[in-house]
């Protein structure tokens, strides 16, 4: 007896790679172009291609797959979204700090408002900060917890804007809190950074 049948089966193109920037490892990566395909089966081997059921492509990094769309965005999307990605990780990094003390002041918030808008361009609405707020009171990490798992992602430039815009949001009413302190001091080994240079980093946001 004949036994025929259909299957799915997942197929990388030779010569389907490229890069592009991948949404959830905010970087540079290189992708695969990969197709579904749905073959005849005889006996359950895939023998004749019948159709292709879909295309995406495949980050090599975090193994996710998006829609083929991601991988033709231009140079100045994906630079515009590049800076966006930064300027969330900024912003994750000023609400945890400034929530170590549990106190959220409205100098603190403008702060915050700027600095985002410097780095992105887009300004964040009162709802936006009271949902990062909320979300930052029930998150199960501090502002060095994230800081350590986003360091392999960004730059020494990068990692610099970071600590800068937590010493901004933390001292924005004048004298920094304990706790607050606290999270500043680990900044530098989270990020693998010299005590030198995060001085250095306090000193010009200061001045």
């Amino acid at each position: 007896m004949l036994i025929v049948g259909e299957m799915d089966l997942t197929l990388t193109k030779s010569k389907g790679k490229g890069e592009f920037h991948c949404p959830t490892c905010e970087a540079s990566r290189v992708y695969d172009h990969r197709r579904v395909k749905r073959f005849l089966t005889v006996y359950f081997i895939p023998v004749i291609p019948i159709s292709t059921v879909s295309e995406h492509i495949r980050c090599r990094t975090c193994k996710r797959t998006f829609p083929m769309e991601v991988a033709s965005l231009g140079p100045e999307v994906q630079q515009r979204l590049k800076k966006v990605h930064f300027a969330n990780d900024v912003r994750r990094v000023m609400v945890l700090t400034m929530l170590a003390d549990d106190h959220a002041e409205p100098a603190e918030i403008d702060v915050l408002r700027r600095v985002y808008g410097e780095i992105a361009g887009i300004e964040l609405s009162d709802e936006d900060i009271a949902r990062d707020i909320a979300l930052a009171r029930r998150a199960p990490v501090d502002a060095a917890v994230y800081c350590r798992a986003i360091a392999s992602r960004r730059a020494e430039d990068e990692r610099n804007g970071i600590v800068r815009g937590a010493f901004l949001i933390a001292s924005a009413c004048g004298e920094i809190s304990a706790e607050r302190l606290e999270q500043l001091k680990q900044l530098p080994k989270a990020f693998g950074m010299s005590e030198d240079r995060f001085r250095g980093i306090i000193a010009e946001a200061s001045g």
